[in-house]
């Protein structure tokens, strides 16, 4: 079996090479978590801007 060798020159040129054109991005979100879905009403929690009977678009792009 051919034995495998790595440089740390070769390992940084490869980590170089995989972000090039990477551009962070920062979004600010406020996210919550479903405690409880039934009768089509959902409970959540960690939502503390959020007001009894307000409308909130889920991660998958719901509205309710």
């Amino acid at each position: 079996m051919a034995e495998l060798t790595l440089s740390a020159a070769d390992i940084a040129a490869a980590i170089t090479k995989g972000l090039e054109g990477y551009k962070p991005s920062v979004e600010a979100r406020t996210v919550g978590r479903v405690t409880e879905v039934g009768d089509g009403i959902a409970r959540v929690s960690g939502l503390p801007d959020c007001a009894v009977n307000e409308l909130l678009e889920f991660e998958d792009g719901t509205v309710g």
